[in-house]
């Protein structure tokens, strides 16, 4: 799978197209998938394809901290935080398993939470008094 990187490591092989074997495995299994959620991206879409899952990670990271320390309301706060956690614990996860862009049903649900933090960010004091 490195080998494959290091042929394409600027345009990655494209989504959904099998990683070349270049060395026995010991079993057969999907070679569209990688276990480690960094590398997945950068076999998939190249650097940039890292680069933006990186940047994904932390923006939602930093949104999660800022609407909970500047957000009015402690109920939008608390799911703020939980937001951070929740995206603390993807990050982890995705050290050793890919479900974010490979698994469906946690690509919608990280994409809902991104849309809340978003809608809660739009709704901080200091970002409603500067559109007006």
């Amino acid at each position: 799978m490195i080998e494959n990187i290091e042929e394409h490591p600027v345009t990655g092989v494209g989504l959904g197209v099998d990683w070349e074997v270049h060395q026995p495995l010991a079993e057969a299994h999907d070679r569209r998938y990688v276990h480690f959620a960094l590398l997945w991206y950068w076999l998939a879409l190249g650097i940039l394809g890292a680069i933006a899952y990186l940047l994904l990670l932390g923006s939602s990271l930093w949104t999660g901290r800022q609407v909970w320390r500047l957000h009015p309301d402690p109920v939008v706060q608390v799911c703020a935080i939980a937001a951070f956690g929740a995206f603390v614990a993807l990050g982890v996860v995705e050290l050793t398993a890919t479900f974010t862009g490979v698994e469906n049903r946690s690509t919608i649900l990280v994409g809902a939470l991104l849309g809340w933090l978003a809608a809660a960010w739009q709704d901080l004091p200091a970002r409603r008094a500067a559109t007006r």
